[in-house]
């Protein structure tokens, strides 16, 4: 039984590294292909003017590809012994990729974060008392120095962003499970976007308004043919982790309650599981039914 498990772990482990492998080949195949587009080498000028450079030189540094829907390139600009580093987010020229993964939705949402949502979430919390990047606050995200969606021609767009690798941040391999410090910490700060949503609610419900109509893309991408097997999947594997890490983080010696620690995260992962369980039966059930009710009107 071991021997069968450890056989299906390894044959799972090689199918997530081909699949990175190919995401990874095709990424950097445009960024070896491709030098930095006229339209976003005059946003680099701007940027660099803004920062006091007065003769700069732009150079994209080789092997900074990374991403899984868009590419993600390093650009140095440099004058003499100054220097910064930016991040270039584009969409790959592959129209074949761009539709199967609903790329120029995702993109446009991601400029409108930048450019209308963040921007209102950063003056609610100024106006009331908090430091940018303080403690307290929610600013866990790149600052954005340029962003435009092209309605015309979307594989034109094209986000400038804040290089977050110079204060020695790294990106995880999302193909290695997260551990219990690092999802908490995740939660933490989901918790506090939530918490500034809310406040946005009350105090500006005006605002709020127009982030209400948003729909939900991650919820569509997740239901296109490539990715609506992996669902279910991902969510058991989702519920799986979440036991194992809470029982894992039961053993450690904590708040010197380590039984009933221990013995209230096994009981609500294994509540959270049932739970996710059945949304993803009643989730596939109703997608099944929507499909057949679409089918017979058609």
């Amino acid at each position: 039984k071991k021997k069968e498990e450890e056989r299906r772990r390894t044959k799972k482990e090689e199918e997530k590294k081909e699949i990175k492998t190919s995401l990874m080949n095709h990424l950097h195949k445009d960024m070896a292909t491709v030098e930095i587009a006229t339209h976003i080498l005059k946003s680099l000028k701007l940027l660099a003017e803004n920062e006091g450079f007065k003769e700069p030189n732009f150079e994209i540094v080789p092997g900074s590809a990374q991403g899984f829907i868009g590419l993600m390139k390093r650009c140095r600009i440099s004058e003499a012994n100054c220097s910064i580093s930016v991040i270039i987010k584009s969409l790959p020229a592959n129209e074949e990729h761009n539709k199967k993964y609903n790329t120029y939705e995702l993109f446009k949402r991601e400029v409108f974060v930048y450019q209308t949502l963040l921007p209102e979430l950063e003056k609610i919390q100024l106006e009331h008392g908090l430091k940018f990047r303080d403690h307290e606050g929610f600013w866990s995200y790149p600052k954005c120095y340029f962003s435009e969606f092209n309605q015309k021609e979307p594989i034109n767009s094209f986000l400038i962003l804040e290089d977050l690798g110079v204060d020695e941040f790294e990106s995880k391999d999302r193909f290695i499970p997260s551990d219990f410090d690092h999802t908490q910490r995740t939660f933490t700060e989901i918790a506090k976007l939530y918490a500034v949503s809310f406040a946005l609610k009350i105090k500006k419900p005006e605002v709020f308004e127009k982030f209400k109509k948003l729909n939900d893309l991650i919820s569509s991408l997740m239901m296109t043919e490539t990715m609506k097997g992996l669902v279910p999947r991902n969510i058991q594997l989702a519920a799986s982790s979440l036991i194992y890490l809470t029982k894992k983080r039961s053993e450690t010696k904590c708040y010197h309650t380590k039984t009933i620690y221990g013995s209230k995260c096994r009981k609500s992962s294994m509540g959270i599981w049932r739970n996710l369980t059945q949304r993803s039966a009643m989730a596939t059930a109703g997608l099944q039914t929507s499909c057949a009710i679409t089918e017979e009107a058609n």
